[in-house]
């Protein structure tokens, strides 16, 4: 950049500043890494690909194990504590995390304070991400009213509650297993399903290169679930998406079309499932 009024040094009145990355700058988190990378290299550290732990607890999650060696992931201790903070321990439980036609409802009476909502929204967030992917889609239509909650908001919002509380036993499970197959589902409407597909694409990528990395061979093609019978008419789509069509031209992936009723993303876009 060019040198600020005021601070041009005679003689060098052609030169200009060298503009080194700053916060808020896109380069700023390379510069940061390039820079305490070089350090740490020369304390005699080196870079690990993955960081391996054994653990029971961790950031309020569990870990368990089975008699099969499957490993066994749940919050049961953290939602027993958010059900009688709210008091919601002596409720009755419920089938289904939100009620069908939650948003052709219309409710005027506002919360006097959004403070307990927004709480309430951030707690159930962390365990949708961490354990409970079902209650996903609820999570993310509820919040959306965080700015002026309404009474049946708030409703709505003690019914997953109940739902995490009559499925207090449910666990995530990543079982174990000699053959190692990677499987993946995606879902959207219309276009978006090809783009989805391409995002699932990705993932699928940085999984094979991470499984590869604890030495395991990931069986190819890998196979993608989807409703592929709607990228046939997709049309305008950005070209950065068509990666994919390579990725099947070199049988790293396969796409199978898979029907609603075992569309297992559904859990994610579907509150009610």
């Amino acid at each position: 950049m060019d040198q600020p009024e005021g601070y041009i040094h005679i003689g060098t009145e052609n030169l200009v500043c060298k503009l080194k990355s700053i916060y808020g700058l896109k380069q700023s988190a390379r510069s940061w890494y390039q820079k305490i990378n070089k350090i740490l290299r020369t304390l005699g550290f080196s870079q690990a690909k993955i960081w391996v732990m054994r653990a029971t607890h961790y950031l309020g999650i569990l870990l368990e194990k089975d008699i099969d060696g499957n490993i066994l992931l749940h919050q049961k201790l953290k939602i027993l504590r958010i059900l009688d903070k709210y008091g919601m321990s002596s409720s009755n439980g419920v089938s289904t995390p939100m009620e069908v036609g939650y948003s052709n409802i219309k409710e005027n009476i506002l919360l006097p304070s959004n403070e307990k909502y927004r709480k309430l929204i951030g707690e159930l967030m962390y365990i949708a991400n961490c354990t409970r992917p079902g209650i996903s889609s609820a999570i993310g239509t509820l919040s959306r009213r965080v700015v002026k909650p309404n009474e049946y908001d708030w409703k709505a919002l003690k019914r997953i509650l109940g739902y995490l509380k009559s499925t207090l036993d449910l666990v995530l499970v990543f079982e174990t297993s000699s053959s190692v197959e990677l499987t993946g589902y995606t879902d959207a409407d219309w276009e978006a399903e090809y783009v989805a597909a391409a995002t699932a694409a990705q993932e699928a990528i940085w999984l094979d290169l991470l499984m590869s990395d604890f030495g395991f061979e990931i069986k190819k093609p890998i196979i993608l679930n989807e409703d592929n019978q709607i990228t046939a008419k997709t049309k305008h789509i950005d070209i950065k998406f068509h990666f994919i069509k390579d990725l099947i031209s070199n049988n790293f992936l396969s796409l199978n079309y898979c029907p609603t009723e075992k569309m297992l993303a559904d859990i994610f876009n579907q509150a009610t499932s």
